[in-house]
């Protein structure tokens, strides 16, 4: 039995909530009747001592596993070797005053979480005009990761281009938002279309990310740091049906979208995943609105982890969703773990969703 009395003769999704716990409970044999175990040596298929570095058994992915700060494998995270369970909340650093981060932070970790979701608002790093970046903000920035290191919280790093988070805009400029259309037949090439594969908002975005990805490298976890998760865009699949039905609705004489017009969903996330890892090896995510893996338009090397807001569907959804990334898509999500983004606050749902298997919730 678990020192805080949660039993060990559980289901192999429940270990990795336990070694959560940051307990010396370790990897545990669900058939042993021992009742406790401070390291023990791989005995049948689930059992792992997590403080090995290199994992070469085929529940981890088969072969020897290159040392990675963060990897995904098909039952959990690994952050230094490690299964981890990661426990999101969402911090609104730049909506709180700068004295009062810290004393937040540490109650945050009290309360039992132990990553923050911290979103990153283009429209505060390049609040002006082209190139002209606040570098006040971005030192910010760099200030709250590095509270968040001290503290000893990991950081799911989110800078969108488009966050929503209830910004209008979702986060982007006003001042970009200028100059931007919705048709791609209207003659204009001065203006990009946004969130899709247009060049000209890609080129806008890669000056951005640029900008900011730099800045972070010394908080990435492979260098020390806090940050072991990356996300690009966000509720994209919502996009997609609104981009859908603009295709219907006019403004001066004709309707927003032409008819044929795509978003482009598959080379603007695949041109996201690129850009990113010039500079970033951590995983890379998104976030679906729905509980699916919809919205990024299945291009490989981006961790689906999507909306989970129905109290009463955790299980079935999970189990849905799981098999989804198994066994569609061409495989691209077939190695991921479950995860979810956000959810509701009850807390006996939040328990649900625990329990169902995500390794981030």
């Amino acid at each position: 039995r678990h020192p805080r009395g949660i039993c060990t003769r559980v289901w192999p999704s429940i270990l990795v909530f336990l070694d959560a716990l940051d307990t010396d409970m370790l990897w545990v044999n669900p058939t042993s009747r021992r009742k406790r175990v401070a390291k023990v040596k791989p005995r049948g298929k689930l059992l792992r001592n997590v403080e090995e570095k290199d994992y070469d058994s085929k529940e981890f992915g088969g072969g020897r596993m290159a040392k990675k700060a963060v990897q995904l494998t098909k039952q959990s995270i690994l952050i230094h070797g490690k299964p981890t369970l990661l426990r999101v909340g969402s911090v609104q650093w730049f909506r709180l005053p700068k004295l009062d981060r810290l004393d937040l932070l540490q109650r945050f970790k009290a309360a039992g979480f132990n990553t923050v979701d911290m979103y990153v608002p283009w429209r505060d790093v390049e609040p002006n005009g082209e190139g002209k970046f606040d570098e006040g903000f971005l030192e910010d920035m760099c200030d709250f990761l590095g509270k968040c290191k001290n503290v000893g919280l990991y950081v799911y790093f989110r800078p969108g281009p488009y966050i929503c988070d209830e910004f209008d805009g979702g986060g982007v400029p006003s001042w970009l938002l200028k100059k931007t259309r919705t048709r791609d037949d209207d003659g204009d090439n001065t203006k990009a279309i946004i969130r899709t594969a247009c060049p000209l908002w890609l080129g806008h975005v890669r000056r951005y990310f640029n900008k900011i990805n730099i800045r972070i490298l010394p908080y990435l976890a492979s260098k020390g740091g806090p940050i072991v998760l990356y996300a690009i865009e966000n509720e994209y699949d919502h996009f997609e049906k609104a981009f859908a039905a603009e295709k219907i609705f006019f403004s001066e004489g004709k309707a927003e979208r032409r008819l044929f017009q795509s978003t482009g969903t598959k080379a603007y996330f695949s041109a996201l995943r690129d850009i990113t890892r010039r500079h970033i090896d951590v995983p890379i995510a998104t976030c679906p609105g729905m509980p699916t893996v919809s919205g990024l338009g299945d291009v490989e090397g981006i961790w689906p982890v999507p909306n989970h807001w129905d109290p009463d569907g955790h299980e079935a959804d999970a189990l849905a969703l799981l098999k989804s990334m198994r066994k569609g898509h061409g495989g691209a999500y077939k190695d991921m773990p479950l995860g979810f983004s956000e959810g509701p606050s009850i807390a006996a749902s939040q328990k649900r969703q625990i329990l169902s298997g995500p390794t981030l919730t």
